[in-house]
């Protein structure tokens, strides 16, 4: 089993949280820091061997008082990520936000 901690605090723009991103996943080369990149890589997860990876998202919720657009993008993206893993049977991927 992987664990992934993505602490969010502090993040109040986009290169923050892709270089964040990019960091908790040891993103592959190809990832280009835009939201089009994140989902495919966050729809890939094939270089973590392991079959189970469990995700906590921390300080979520403070990027909103900061940046609600990019709060926005962010969420969105979590819940697509959540509902694509959850129909996929090569890895079973699970989200914890706190």
């Amino acid at each position: 089993m992987r664990n992934i901690e993505i602490n969010l605090n502090g993040v109040r723009g986009e290169s923050a949280f892709f270089s964040k991103m990019r960091d908790a996943f040891c993103l592959p080369n190809y990832f280009s820091a835009n939201f089009d990149s994140l989902d495919e890589c966050m729809r890939d997860l094939s270089w973590f061997l392991e079959h189970e990876v469990n995700i906590t998202v921390k300080n979520l919720e403070k990027i909103k008082s900061n940046n609600k657009k990019l709060y926005s993008e962010i969420y969105e993206s979590f819940e697509i990520y959540k509902e694509y893993w959850k129909n996929h049977e090569e890895k079973n991927v699970v989200f914890i936000f706190k």
